[in-house]
């Protein structure tokens, strides 16, 4: 069955607007990750700039409480199509990076895609590992992000002490 944009549009605002049903968060999963057509494309990216703007706030808000500056490196757990990656890699400019960490292949990809068409001062990477999974050097980054991922941790405390032990 396809997705039709009028009721993409209308369960993806009752999500943002938290009057979400359980079949809607069901609904909107399935939708984003919906066998690659065009067609399927289209609504997928309709989503994706929905969520987008609807997170501009909370986002830029996790940026300013981070102290994301010039120069940082960055660990982004949960990163997803990584569009907190994409603006943390903006902040810290061409002498910082950025690793976006997800454990979904699909999410990666479209975050390497995205990063692709980037000014290639943009320092940014993606790694498919989940954040139960993740194995960097001690002290090695100066800030981590998490955006709407904690509760697809299967091991909250171990993929909490694995960043802990990642940050300076």
């Amino acid at each position: 069955a396809g997705v039709r944009p009028g009721l993409a549009m209308r369960q993806l605002s009752r999500v943002i607007r938290g009057r979400h049903t359980r079949s809607s968060r069901r609904w909107y999963a399935r939708a984003m990750h919906a066998r690659r057509t065009p067609s399927h494309d289209a609504i997928r990216s309709l989503l994706q700039a929905a969520y987008t703007q609807a997170l501009a706030p909370v986002t830029e808000r996790l940026l300013a409480s981070a102290g994301i500056a010039q120069g940082q490196r960055i660990l982004e757990v949960g990163s997803g199509t990584g569009d907190t990656a994409i603006l943390a890699a903006e902040r810290v400019g061409t002498t910082g990076y950025v690793l976006a960490t997800d454990a979904s292949v699909e999410a990666m990809q479209a975050l390497t895609e995205r990063a692709a068409v980037l000014p290639s001062s943009h320092r940014i990477s993606a790694e498919v590992v989940a954040a139960e999974h993740l194995q960097l050097e001690p002290d090695s980054f100066d800030a981590a992000l998490a955006r709407n991922c904690f509760m697809y941790f299967r091991d909250l405390p171990r993929a909490c002490r694995n960043v802990y032990e990642a940050l300076r």
